[in-house]
């Protein structure tokens, strides 16, 4: 057995025993950015549970694009490196809501110096994607230009297991040092 295939095996083993109350969990994380002035204050109240899926509820016609449609976002003020930020998220949880199926947290921005398009992101995916894991970890990151907006090639970092709320501490302390988790 591979590296890959037990990081894969540990990930899907952590995602089925993992339990916790994700949308307050989530909330935290939004509430630490608005209370650092990164995020409106309102901003929190706006993440919402319908049915299986965690996500934020539509404002003001903030989004990001996704491929299929467009997804409700938060607008990030104050970073020292990136204009325009806006966060988004979605988690999926299974239908007994004691697994995550899948959850993606991305930021997307331009960079201040070049006014690249600058985007970082924390997938878990639902199934294995690509040739394998290695090639595709279940949980991996993303993080730098966003290359593939013209084609360019796609890099993803595997990453250990990260509950989402996590994933978004992370991108948060990537963004801005005083959000760093203590």
């Amino acid at each position: 057995m591979t590296r890959w295939r037990e990081l894969c095996d540990s990930i899907e083993k952590t995602r089925s025993q993992r339990k916790k109350e994700w949308l307050n969990a989530l909330v935290v994380q939004v509430k630490r950015a608005a209370d650092k002035e990164i995020c409106a204050k309102f901003e929190p109240y706006r993440v919402k549970k319908t049915a299986r899926t965690i996500e934020l509820a539509p404002w003001a016609g903030v989004t990001t694009k996704a491929k299929k449609s467009d997804i409700p976002a938060i607008a990030l003020h104050n970073l020292d490196a990136i204009d325009d930020a806006k966060l988004s998220f979605r988690v999926v949880l299974a239908a007994d809501e004691k697994r995550i199926e899948q959850y993606t947290v991305s930021v997307v921005g331009k960079e201040k110096v070049s006014g690249r398009p600058w985007y970082v992101r924390v997938d878990l995916d639902a199934e294995q994607k690509g040739a394998g894991p290695c090639s595709h970890a279940m949980i991996h990151g993303h993080v730098g230009v966003d290359a593939t907006e013209k084609g360019g090639q796609a890099s993803r970092v595997p990453l250990p297991w990260l509950d989402p709320d996590d994933a978004l501490a992370w991108i948060f302390a990537t963004l801005k040092q005083q959000l760093e988790p203590v």
